[in-house]
Order: C-alpha cells, then structure tokens, then sequence
C-alpha cells in the first residue's frame, strides 16, 4: 500500500472528501466515518466504511490515528439491487413482491414498511440475525420502525428519510432473542414514485465485530494512559 500511494492516509484513501473528513477528525478530536469505492490490487472494486478514530495525549493532543476498515460491499451491493427492483416494481405494480425477492437473497436483514412506517414485511436474515419472526417481534417490540428501532434517535432519522426522500444510515445496539447483543448498521432507503414515498426500506448489516475492535482500541488505550499516569506518579514519588 505504502509503495503504490505513499505513506499518508491523505495520499492513500481513495475518499475524495479525505481532506476535509481528515481536517474534521483532528479538529472536532473526536471519530469520524465515512465511505469510500476502492480498488483493490487485483482491481476489484470494494466498499469499505472507514472509523478513523484520534488518539489523544495527557493534555488532549492528537498522537496519533487509528483507522478502522470494515468491508461493506454486500450491503451496497443490496442498497442497489432494492434500488433496481423498485424502478422494475413500479413499471409492472409489483414493488413488494420483487423487493422481497431481492431481500431474501441478502445475508443482510431487511425490513419493508409502509410510507408510515408500518412494518409489513422482514426477511429470513432478519429472523436468522434476532432469532424472531415478524410476529413475534411486533408483539415484543411493536409494529412500527418507529418502536422497534434500539436507535435513540430514530425519530429523528425517520423524520429526515421522510421529509427528505433521500436514505439515512444510523447504528443502534440491539438483542438477540438467544440475550446476545448486536450491534447493526441500518441504511433507511424511501422508495418514491411520482414524488410519493410508497415504502420504506431497512437494510441492516451486523457490524458487531467492528464495533468490538473498537472497543478493544479503547481499552487499549486506557490501559496506556493508565500506564503512563503510573509511570508519571512513581517518578514523582522517586524525585521527592
């Protein structure tokens, strides 16, 4: 990587928003994601998201920045085939139909909702993922995407998908019938005909294991600058 675009992340991404994602990340001192269609060395087109994440100092300076890569091609792969298939489903007045189809050949949950938000259909991933039917979980959860999203701020990102006709992507922490948590991605897409959203899309990818080497970074961290406090106290005491 480092002798085919250089030694910079500047250089390396292919993210033409690096810069300023970049500038943003060291700034705000806070991580940032965003996503980004590469090559690979065999010229094979992937997306990844990226979590690019400032590791601070004592006194709040950024050392250092770690990047973390997850490869979310599938799940643009299925943002596009929904996408496709809507455009077939309102030529031929068979949009659920056909979306379903295209849903059940994902390993990504998918739910259908109504322009409201009413949840009328779920694929086999989302049952294979949370361990219930579209049954049960509306007599646990509820049946809107409303009161079964675990995102805090799903009013809001509905709102906006809404009002803006144009997909939003939030992450939640959810629960597995089985008590095991997951942690999921979710790209609400509208399907608008004639200026009218007539569905509701939610693709969910289980980024869990991103979210755990997150995690693990964190601690890490900790640890370090729990060591370095130590190792600064035990001078102190030795220089008095």
């Amino acid at each position: 990587l480092i002798k085919t675009k250089g030694i910079n992340i500047l250089h390396a991404s292919d993210n033409k928003d690096i810069i300023q994602i970049f500038e943003d990340c060291k700034n705000r001192k806070e991580s940032v994601t965003y996503q980004t269609l590469s090559l690979t060395s065999e010229n094979k087109k992937i997306w990844t998201q990226t979590t690019i994440n400032p590791v601070l100092d004592e006194d709040d300076n950024v050392i250092k920045f770690v990047a973390i890569d997850s490869n979310i091609t599938r799940l643009k792969e299925a943002e596009v085939a929904v996408i496709k298939q809507s455009k077939e489903l309102e030529l031929k007045n068979k949009e659920l139909e056909k979306l379903s189809i295209v849903a059940s050949e994902t390993d990504n949950a998918v739910i259908i909702a109504d322009h409201c938000g009413n949840i009328e259909w779920v694929n086999n991933a989302f049952t294979r993922i949370l361990g219930y039917t579209l049954e049960e979980f509306k007599e646990l959860r509820g049946s809107t995407l409303l009161e079964v999203s675990q995102s805090p701020e799903i009013k809001d990102y509905l709102h906006s998908c809404i009002r803006e006709k144009r997909p939003v992507v939030y992450v939640s922490r959810n629960k597995t019938r089985d008590g095991n948590i997951v942690w999921m991605q979710t790209t609400l897409t509208p399907v608008v005909v004639d200026d009218k959203i007539k569905k509701l899309v939610a693709i969910d990818t289980n980024i869990t294991r991103l979210k755990l080497a997150e995690e693990e970074i964190e601690a890490q961290r900790d640890e370090i600058e729990a060591q370095r406090d130590h190792i600064a106290e035990s001078q102190s005491e030795i220089q008095s």
